[in-house]
């Protein structure tokens, strides 16, 4: 059982707004680049080997804890009767080698930060929470590739790794294995879930203004802006040709304001200049008024989530 979907984290949403809209720092962009990667790599872990498990487990993506000062992320914890099984997924994609504990990307011969760390980390981390919260459980813990176009070359035998001709193998033996879930696990579970951080506290991305930022309705489909269509209440990209309904257009980048600038109130005239290319407020507001709830005071109209 799936109690806790991966999901695209704050951050990356964020960064991929941003990006659309300014241009970003090349720390970021790399940033962007490897959350898209790692989210990627988490969904397919879940849709092609997690969703259909019939074994009696209890799953949970995404997990942010804090034990002792530390915060840590668990990508994803499976647990059964007798074994928490912890996986960092990796969607690494190239050839790599390990020299002297070091590892390298082979095309370029940089040496590249150790996932490992981070692995005996966040198990180092989780171990010592289940010794606080007195489960005796073991667990056992594993990178995981995803990507099949990954290679590692040098790797000790005894690595904690999984590779992606061996997950096949890996998540059969974790489903024929004997498992009853009981009340331990299922408190271990409310347990976990109930000091689950607040990503929005550690999230990082560049600090950036409302005006600053490009106006214009976003495309859906790629990182470019759309234009109004000779076909009548459509807009289509001037990059990848994709056409969508005004209406839809506007309420997906509403959403962009909303996640850009929590704080502010949505109002007919800061939509229609968020949106740029349409032609008149009266249209913003239809749709506005179609589609969320109308506040409307004294001084001040706006509209909140329905």
């Amino acid at each position: 059982m799936i109690i806790q979907h991966c999901f695209e984290p704050l951050e990356l949403k964020i960064l991929r707004s941003l990006n659309e809209r300014m241009e970003l720092p090349d720390k970021e962009k790399h940033r962007l680049f490897s959350l898209n990667k790692g989210y990627k790599g988490e969904k397919i872990f879940e849709t092609d080997w997690l969703k259909n498990l019939s074994c009696e487990c209890f799953i949970i993506n995404d997990l942010l804890l804090e034990y002792s000062g530390n915060v840590f992320q668990i990508d994803t914890l499976l647990i059964s009767q007798k074994t928490i099984y912890l996986f960092d997924v990796k969607y690494f994609e190239d050839d790599f080698y390990i020299i002297e504990g070091k590892w390298h990307r082979k095309s370029s011969e940089k040496e590249i930060k150790d996932p490992l760390l981070q692995l005996t980390r966040c198990e180092s981390l989780f171990r010592r929470l289940l010794q606080d919260i007195h489960v005796n459980l073991p667990v056992e813990a594993n990178l995981i590739f995803i990507n099949p176009h990954f290679t590692l070359y040098h790797a000790a035998l005894d690595l904690p790794i999984i590779f992606p001709g061996q997950i096949q193998r890996y998540m059969k033996n974790i489903e024929t294995s004997p498992s009853k879930l009981n009340e331990m696990h299922s408190k271990l579970v409310d347990q976990l879930m109930t000091r689950q951080l607040d990503e929005a506290k550690y999230a990082r991305y560049p600090s950036y203004k409302y005006e600053l930022l490009k106006k214009g309705l976003t495309c859906g489909s790629c990182d470019s802006f759309m234009v109004l269509s000779t076909i009548r209440n459509k807009l289509i990209c001037q990059k990848c040709g994709q056409i969508e309904v005004v209406d839809d257009a506007v309420i997906r980048n509403v959403k962009q304001f909303q996640l850009l600038f929590p704080e502010r109130k949505i109002t007919t005239n800061i939509i229609y200049e968020w949106c740029g290319v349409i032609e008149s407020n009266k249209t913003i507001r239809r749709i506005l008024m179609k589609n969320f709830n109308h506040i409307d005071h004294a001084r001040l109209s706006y509209f909140v989530d329905r």
